[in-house]
């Protein structure tokens, strides 16, 4: 049996929010002794490295490749962790900091990965998804650091993402710039890998007025539309919550729909005595996929920029809706 152990933290001197790596240079935090006691049951453990963020996260984790036997000592190093390295130093940024304190957040996905990349991370941890098609990272951001456009492709989570299990209340927060007239402008998209799965839907209309569906644990769909439209040009952060009055039977349902962090529409819905749906969902934005019969990189794709994505198992208020669209409009 092996067992990991951590025997060094260092940390990557760089200028705040810098997140390349150089895949020619070599991470060594001197040469580090590792003594092992042999006390534990494990036979062997296997070192650590722990780049951690002046904030005092851990960003990235580089085991060593070769187990060290208990009870004998041995000097370690560690090598690059490649090309597509993520490291965030300094501290986070006010918008981050707003998002990461918000209740029930439970996904965050800032989409200011690196050019490149083939991932993206989610920086509430535990959910960081993947990129099909073509996304272009380091686009001028929208709200924060830098944003992605999407030209044919999507990001996320193709499976259920086990762990987001709520109070069936939800909110959900992203920028957009976008000028497309498209019947359907996916956003976000969030389903399971069978037929008969979905959660919500999020996209644009051909005249960019903003469009929600949810879905009830019946698998009964519930709609509602915005009265402004998102496809000007400029940016936008566009925004939903939905709440209940009794979240386990939908009474009292309804979605309010913000544009630029002011209400935009009320909707109530009927229910029909079941709650909302969002368990182990699969979740992508950008585009529309419902299961394997889609298209792998989706279909009614998104055009223009995303920005800050973010999803929250909680019914955001005004004020907050109002307080995260300011910090985004911050220079």
């Amino acid at each position: 049996m092996t067992s990991e152990v951590v025997i060094s933290r260092a940390s990557v001197t760089a200028a705040p929010k810098s997140y390349t790596v150089q895949s020619s240079a070599e991470i060594i935090p001197l040469a580090v002794t590792a003594s092992l006691d042999g006390s534990s049951a494990a036979s062997a453990y296997l070192a650590t490295l722990e780049l951690v963020s002046d904030a005092g996260l851990v960003m990235a984790r580089c085991p060593c490749q070769t187990s060290i036997a208990a009870g004998v000592s041995a000097d370690v190093s560690w090598f690059p962790l490649g090309k597509t390295a993520a490291l965030a130093t300094g501290p986070l940024t006010a918008y981050e900091t707003l998002i990461l304190s918000t209740g029930g957040i439970v996904l965050y996905w800032k989409l200011d990965d690196p050019i490149g990349s083939t991932t993206v991370v989610d920086s509430k941890g535990g959910h960081s998804g993947d990129v099909f098609g073509t996304v272009s990272f380091g686009q001028p951001k929208l709200a924060d650091v830098t944003s992605a456009l999407f030209a044919g492709g999507m990001v996320g989570k193709k499976v259920e993402i086990t762990g987001i299990v709520g109070t069936q209340i939800m909110s959900v927060i992203v920028w957009v710039k976008t000028t497309s007239v498209a019947a359907q402008n996916t956003i976000a998209w969030a389903d399971t890998s069978a037929p008969s799965g979905r959660w919500f839907q999020m996209y644009t209309d051909n005249t960019g007025k903003v469009n929600v569906n949810v879905f009830g644990t019946d698998g009964s769909g519930h709609g509602a539309i915005s009265t402004a439209s998102v496809n000007d040009g400029p940016k936008h952060m566009v925004g939903f919550v939905y709440s209940a009055t009794v979240p386990a039977t939908g009474a009292g349902a309804q979605i309010d729909i913000y544009i630029d962090g002011a209400l935009d529409s009320s909707t109530p819905l009927a229910m029909g005595g079941f709650g909302l749906a969002n368990t182990n969902r699969s979740l992508v934005i950008g585009a529309r996929w419902r299961n394997a019969f889609d298209d792998p990189n989706g279909t009614a794709q998104f055009a223009g920029t995303l920005d800050e994505f973010a999803l929250f198992t909680s019914s955001l208020n005004a004020a907050q809706m109002a307080n995260i669209n300011t910090a985004g409009r911050v220079p």
